[in-house]
């Protein structure tokens, strides 16, 4: 899975080659082993992660997917942010606009 282009694992998925919840697991073990030498995530929301590919498994099912059902994606932050409901933390440590100003 690791190696697959994004058609790949679109084609896959829709195949039944594996489960998007399948493909969500492999990436989330990939985080939990590497992520404490890389620091890439700050937070790691794994019971909404599941529930999404699961959601994404029954879409896929009913034949009713887009090209990028299924696949599991990471996004990066580039402002912090800080959910009150459930107290989790997601952002860089940065904001945008202490970044610098890049013009042609």
């Amino acid at each position: 899975m690791l190696n697959l282009s994004l058609k790949q694992l679109s084609q896959q998925l829709r195949e039944k080659a594996f489960s998007s919840e399948e493909l969500t697991r492999f990436f989330l073990d990939r985080i939990r082993r590497y992520n404490d030498s890389l620091n890439a995530f700050i937070t790691i929301d794994e019971d909404t992660s599941i529930a999404m590919a699961k959601q994404a498994d029954l879409k896929i099912a009913s034949g009713n997917q887009g090209t990028f059902t299924g696949i599991p994606i990471a996004q990066k932050d580039i402002s912090e942010k800080y959910n009150k409901k459930d107290g989790k933390h997601f952002g860089t440590g940065g904001d945008m606009h202490e970044l610098p100003s890049f013009t042609r």
